[in-house]
């Protein structure tokens, strides 16, 4: 698999993960985020110039006010990177595709953070089986909600050293 950015060529209308709002997303406002600079959509394809869709992530720029981390650093708004959604089509779940695009967007934070200063990244879980899935790669709880978690850039950096350019 190869992760690119979204681009007109993808087939985004066959993407079907089970998730209606995962798919409505990427069928109807990912391009729309793309070119309101709201967000950037990457998708993980097959090979190159192929245009099915094994699965694809959002990321955006934001910030927090969360006692957990900002009591911490002593500020009141922390800068994040926020993976906005992460899906695998439905033919392709349970194959490891899933791992790659989450470690491909981590990294991906991890290098952006260098440039512009974000602390962490930050998701918000759809359901308890996303929340076990996402703490099994070293996410923590942010604040009391259970669904909301982060990963700071240190505990990036420290779990992929190898995938994270000097």
């Amino acid at each position: 698999m190869i992760i690119e950015l979204l681009n007109p060529n993808h087939a985004h209308r066959e993407f079907d993960c089970g998730r209606e709002t995962l798919n409505d997303f990427l069928r109807s406002c990912a391009r729309t985020y793309a070119a309101w600079d709201l967000g950037r959509t990457f998708v993980g394809v097959p090979g190159p110039g192929e245009s099915r869709i094994i699965g694809y992530y959002t990321l955006q720029t934001a910030h927090v006010i969360s006692p957990t981390l900002s009591d911490a650093l002593g500020v009141d708004f922390v800068p994040v990177v926020l993976l906005d959604r992460l899906a695998v089509d439905k033919v392709f779940q349970g194959k490891g595709y899933g791992e790659q695009l989450l470690v491909d967007a981590l990294v991906r934070a991890y290098r952006v953070s260098r440039d512009v200063g974000a602390h962490a990244v930050l998701i918000e879980a759809l359901d308890d089986t996303a929340r076990s899935l996402y703490v099994s790669y070293g996410f923590q709880t942010l604040d009391r909600d259970p669904l909301h978690l982060y990963m700071t850039m240190k505990h990036i950096r420290s779990a992929w050293p190898e995938m994270i350019e000097p």
